[in-house]
């Protein structure tokens, strides 16, 4: 079980009847905004390296345990002054002010975004990526960022 956020339940994940058939699932998986599920493939590959920055909790599905990360990593890195904002001041791309980007690998959630957004800095999608591939893992694209 997971740490750090008092008692986190087992929680079960499940999929919809649908008539379509249905890929075969990814390593990692998009589970809600700013948020992401692993495997155990996945888990044994990058787990080690994205618990330094949160927390892996279990989720259980069809009798397999996936893993849930939670980043809890902070780092208040928004340039507020290029940043694009909508109607009423709601974010819609954000600006990163790179000279508060951690040098050293790392992901992390800006206090701003953090519902929304998981960051890694090149060092760190550079180790993501290598272990990703020498594993084998499906499922995990770090992209620039998008519109929210």
């Amino acid at each position: 079980m997971g740490k750090g956020l008092g008692a986190w339940p087992p929680v079960e994940l499940f999929n919809r009847a649908t008539k379509k058939r249905q890929r075969e699932r990814a390593d990692v998986m998009p589970f809600m905004a700013g948020s992401l599920v692993l495997d155990g493939k996945a888990r044994a590959a990058i787990g080690g390296f994205l618990s330094k920055f949160g927390e892996l909790l279990e989720l259980h599905h069809g009798g397999e345990i996936l893993y849930f990360f939670n980043c809890t990593n902070l780092v208040d890195c928004l340039d507020d002054e290029p940043t694009q904002r909508g109607e009423e001041g709601i974010l819609i791309l954000e600006a990163i002010d790179e000279s508060k980007i951690p040098t050293e690998p790392a992901v992390f959630k800006d206090p701003t975004t953090v519902r929304v957004r998981n960051y890694v800095n090149d060092a760190g999608k550079e180790v993501i990526e290598q272990w990703a591939r020498e594993a084998g893992i499906t499922g995990l694209e770090i992209v620039p960022l998008d519109p929210i």
